[in-house]
């Protein structure tokens, strides 16, 4: 990283994201134990979308644009707002120190006032299950505070007769004062996919030469998982 602002930023986005708490993968759930299912309505409007057209989830062109997506209200939007992964749960706990059954529900609610959501399109990957991007734009007191102009994820929802089988968050984009993180994951010929994390600063480079190497970089490896025929998300080891 290459300045100061960019270091406190990512501090700021880890905690904007889900990103790893306590070693514990927390960009995905699994609901192994939970039934969640969606009504008939809710499936007829995801099933109803376009196909997305890229490998990678999302580009940045697209997570910084919504006016071509459809927003998600009604039910739909209540029930996405109550899952764990969304609203962020495990770290509301952490930072509140409040892990009761009001704590959870007052969660879900601050999420349902401090998110927006969107419909980008229809993921092909597996027959035996459908896959749904969602986009979540993310509008808190913390944004306030912090002069952040966009805080943006964007979650593929893995559905199988009406049931989720997995959430996986797939992309994430902070903007502030002209500096941005950018998390996007890319499937893979194979199959599998891996997430990376990107950053463009504001930066005044001594020489052309250090400013070229600076637009070389590669970027920030994060993790690589596939999912699997039952539309279960496994993380890949290296």
């Amino acid at each position: 990283m290459k300045s100061a602002l960019l270091i406190s930023t990512l501090l700021l986005f880890c905690f904007s994201t889900q990103g790893q708490t306590n070693n514990t993968p927390l960009f995905f759930e699994n609901y192994l134990h939970e039934t969640i299912s969606l009504t008939q309505d809710e499936l007829l409007f995801l099933k109803s979308g376009n196909f997305y057209p890229d490998s990678i989830l999302l580009t940045e062109q697209e997570i910084r644009n919504i006016e071509n997506k459809e927003p998600i209200t009604g039910s739909l939007f209540d029930m996405l707002c109550a899952q764990a992964i969304i609203n962020n749960w495990k770290s509301y706990k952490i930072l509140s120190g409040d892990s009761s059954e009001n704590g959870r529900l007052d969660n879900i609610e601050k999420a349902k006032k401090n998110l927006k959501m969107y419909y980008a399109g229809i993921v092909p990957i597996n027959e035996n299950y459908e896959s749904y991007l969602i986009l979540i734009d993310t509008y808190t007191e913390f944004r306030q505070k912090y002069l952040i102009s966009m805080i943006r994820d964007a979650v593929l929802v893995n559905i199988s007769d009406h049931k989720i089988q997995s959430v996986v968050d797939v992309s994430g984009y902070i903007y502030r004062g002209g500096e941005s993180l950018y998390r996007y994951t890319e499937i893979q010929k194979n199959g599998t996919f891996i997430s990376q994390l990107d950053a463009t600063v504001n930066v005044i480079y001594e020489n052309e030469e250090d400013r070229l190497k600076a637009e070389e970089e590669t970027p920030l490896f994060l993790y690589n998982f596939r999912i699997n025929a039952q539309g279960f998300v496994e993380l890949i080891e290296d």
